[in-house]
């Protein structure tokens, strides 16, 4: 069974409203692509509930194409693991900014297990993409 098709809707969406948006974003005055790419962050780990985390193989996330910017600083790191990790610091609001108001460079995400990581904005962006292609490939 795949995954319901309202939440690979959803994701679809979502991933082309993130496309839209970097095409036309303006660092200051808008639309904002990082606001954007955290929203969809948080719809591609989030909607995914733990059933389809448990499709994701073991592999040591550095030896994942797409995965490997994720640094992990403590914890987990398979790919399965940290994309639980990952997931449930930013579902439960765990994370940080990095950068300044008007420049965000990476995202710190903890969760309760003692897990943090650290990833920079342009390979969030390609985490997000990866994430979106591994649903579809799962489904």
């Amino acid at each position: 069974m795949g995954m319901p098709e309202h939440d690979l809707t959803l994701i679809e969406r979502s991933m082309f409203n993130l496309t839209f948006i970097e095409q036309r974003a303006d660092d200051q005055n808008g639309p904002y692509d990082v606001t954007q790419l955290i929203n969809t962050l948080l719809l591609v780990l989030v909607v995914p509930n733990a059933t389809w985390l448990n499709k994701v193989d073991e592999t040591p996330i550095s030896q994942v194409s797409g995965f490997e910017g994720i640094r992990v600083v403590k914890g987990d790191t398979t790919l399965r693991q940290v994309l639980r990790r990952v997931r449930n610091g930013v579902a439960h609001g765990s994370f940080k900014f990095i950068g300044t108001k008007n420049q965000i460079t990476s995202i710190v995400v903890k969760d309760l297990n003692a897990f943090e990581a650290e990833v920079s904005v342009s390979e969030l962006r390609k985490l997000v993409h990866a994430l979106h292609g591994l649903w579809k490939s799962v489904s």
